[in-house]
């Protein structure tokens, strides 16, 4: 998937070096969100968009998880916390997407039986 590509494009820049720091790392992550972001919001106009809340939560979700990914590994190398902000990248965008998913199919249902009631009612 095109995100995924992002992503590594994002953070191979703090992976050529050996023992990525904190800001490095902490910028590497933000590139990797904002084009994350980017990617989702091209959906937008269409049913498939996951909508602002969603895409503030999922970054909100990918910062927490490395931050704390990093707290527990201070000495990772840039490969590390590329390959991990990958992973939670993917991880937290399926996350959003079920949710999406499971919340459209709840509204179509409440609308069905809403119409259903309704054509009851006045019949």
């Amino acid at each position: 998937m095109s995100l995924i590509s992002n992503v590594t494009k994002a953070v191979q820049q703090v992976s050529q070096k050996v023992g990525a720091s904190v800001a490095e790392a902490r910028e590497a992550i933000d590139q990797v969100i904002s084009q994350s972001r980017e990617a989702l919001e091209a959906d937008k106009g269409k049913l498939s968009y996951l909508g602002t809340g969603r895409l503030d939560k999922l970054g909100e979700r990918i910062t927490e998880a490395m931050d704390k990914w990093l707290g527990a590994n201070p000495n990772a190398s840039a490969d590390e916390i590329r390959e991990k902000t990958v992973k939670e990248s993917a991880k937290q965008t399926s996350i959003q997407i079920f949710d999406k998913m499971a919340s459209d199919a709840f509204f179509r249902k409440l609308m069905a039986r809403s119409k259903e009631r309704m054509a009851d009612l006045y019949d």
